[in-house]
């Protein structure tokens, strides 16, 4: 999504006016060139033609939109195993496996240079065709003064328009390449921009009409079944009944991946159950509108995450309308407003910035929201 989006800024604010002037360009250089003579005219522009004809039968078949597809996943690819090996850096060296994991991200950069090389070489002879004729047209139209030359009665006209057609045969490459680039550019837009549309087409969850409140909050889940896919055979959750009475401290225990996290992910209906049903106070959560929801379930992430902001606005994310006394009786709840106030500006603090950073309990600390 980031790349596809740097992509299309760049396509909107740099290429979309580079293809006005790539289309004006040619235009314009058809009107110069039937001015003088039509026949000369016409010499120059027949190996333009070819040269585009030839193009059309290579970038123009179905291998061409394939090989897009596939470019764009393997840079994909190679760009969510850059950040992932980057951000795995400090686990990878903890266990010892800094070769298996150099070895991985190799693998998939040279998935990526095998599809490039790949497109080179399998497009390579249209290519050279192409810049052959399209920057030699002045032979072509030589041939032809050669032939025009025995009909003309007026030779100095016709010598006048002889030499004005081969100097401007050196630039008639300029716009018709340029063109080609732009138009070829466009081709790995459109791609990028189904890939986009995959995401924002997503459906979102659906919400009731008639959402419910609730005065209780005990948390029950009733025979819920949950799967990540929707297919059975990878189910995550299956017939799970519990209630997480309210007043009391109910913790889940189990080996890695027998769904502990998935059924806190269930709770503020980050997914929808396949089977079964989440109450919270006897009342169902896809009851629940989806705001009131997030504001009667507090959370606290396994993954930490400040944004570049005070320590107080931070805080504040989770009730934007809180007070700075209602932030701060929040931050003595969490344990956290000791180390705050030791801080260089206190609450107002701007996190990572002037090498101020909070270690990794701190930054729990502060991230639990309190309304």
């Amino acid at each position: 999504m980031d790349d596809n989006i740097e992509k299309l800024e760049g396509f909107v604010a740099h290429q979309l006016p580079d293809l006005a002037g790539s289309l004006a360009m040619p235009l314009v250089t058809l009107v110069i060139l039937f001015v003088f003579d039509w026949r000369l005219g016409l010499a120059s522009l027949v190996p333009v033609i070819l040269a585009y004809l030839i193009q059309a039968s290579a970038f123009g078949n179905s291998s061409m939109h394939t090989f897009i597809k596939n470019y764009q996943d393997s840079l994909e690819d190679m760009n969510n195993a850059a950040v992932e090996y980057v951000r795995g850096i400090s686990v990878v060296k903890a266990f010892n496996q800094t070769i298996f994991s150099s070895r991985k991200f190799h693998g998939i950069i040279k998935n990526y240079g095998k599809f490039c090389l790949g497109f080179t070489m399998a497009f390579k002879n249209y290519m050279a065709v192409f810049l052959l004729i399209i920057n030699h047209v002045y032979l072509f139209l030589i041939l032809v003064i050669i032939i025009l030359s025995g009909s003309v009665t007026d030779y100095g006209k016709f010598a006048l328009a002889s030499v004005f057609y081969l100097v401007f045969s050196v630039s008639l490459p300029t716009p018709f390449t340029k063109l080609l680039y732009v138009s070829r550019l466009g081709e790995q837009i459109a791609d990028g921009i189904k890939r986009m549309d995959r995401v924002l087409d997503a459906i979102p969850l659906k919400e009731t009409s008639s959402p419910g409140t609730t005065r209780e909050y005990s948390v029950s889940f009733e025979n819920v079944t949950f799967t990540y896919n929707g297919e059975n055979e990878a189910v995550a959750l299956k017939g799970v009944v519990f209630t997480a009475k309210q007043g009391e401290v109910t913790a889940l225990v189990g080996p890695s991946g027998s769904g502990k996290s998935t059924i806190a992910h269930l709770i503020p209906r980050f997914y929808d159950v396949a089977e079964g049903a989440i109450k919270i106070g006897g009342v169902n959560i896809h009851d629940m509108a989806g705001d009131y929801l997030m504001s009667i379930v507090s959370f606290v992430f396994q993954d930490v995450f400040l944004f570049k902001q005070s320590v107080m606005d931070n805080i504040k994310i989770g009730n934007p309308n809180a007070t700075r006394e209602g932030v701060i009786a929040a931050a003595r709840a969490a344990q956290c407003h000791e180390f705050v106030e030791r801080l260089p500006d206190g609450y107002d603090t701007v996190v990572g910035t002037k090498n101020i950073h909070l270690f990794g309990g701190e930054r729990q600390r502060v991230s639990i929201y309190l309304a």
